[in-house]
């Protein structure tokens, strides 16, 4: 059976978080702290977190375990923005596009998740992660990103 075992977390606009995890933002649009709630049943619980957007590009470096079958990334994100798509590259390979359609402007926090193939992580202990803005109703924001290394 596959697991999931959550390898890293990058807290965004955290300064201790992204520069142990080498973070870096081109053409930023926005950074600060946005306390919303999710979608379904616990949509009355107040959430905070820092983030930031762009129109450019950001990168990161993430911890993963070697003996993988591919790794999840999950991303928390502002859902106002409307249909963000942005090209996922890791270790300079393109592993293709992470698009999320619609958007909610009431429960404004969502989580989304964009499977890395392990042909792109395979034996290796971290990965650098670049997401290229592609398209939106204004910018890709990110506030946590964690990755899950999946396991046999």
């Amino acid at each position: 059976a596959t697991a999931l075992q959550l390898t890293d977390t990058l807290d965004v606009a955290t300064a201790g978080s992204e520069g142990s995890h080498g973070y870096r933002i081109t053409t930023p649009t926005w950074s600060g702290t946005r306390t919303y709630q999710y979608e379904g049943a616990a949509d009355t619980v107040d959430v905070t977190d820092n983030g930031r957007a762009h129109r450019g590009t950001s990168q990161f470096t993430l911890a993963i375990s070697p003996l993988n079958s591919g790794v999840l990334l999950r991303r928390r994100f502002d859902q106002t923005v409307a249909n963000q798509r942005a090209d996922v590259i890791v270790d300079g390979q393109p592993v293709g596009p992470w698009y999320v359609a619609g958007n909610n402007p009431f429960d404004q926090w969502r989580d989304t998740d964009f499977l890395i193939p392990p042909t792109a992580t395979a034996g290796k202990t971290t990965i650098t992660v670049t997401l290229r803005f592609v398209s939106s109703s204004l910018d890709w924001n990110e506030f946590t990103y964690w990755a899950y290394t999946l396991t046999q």
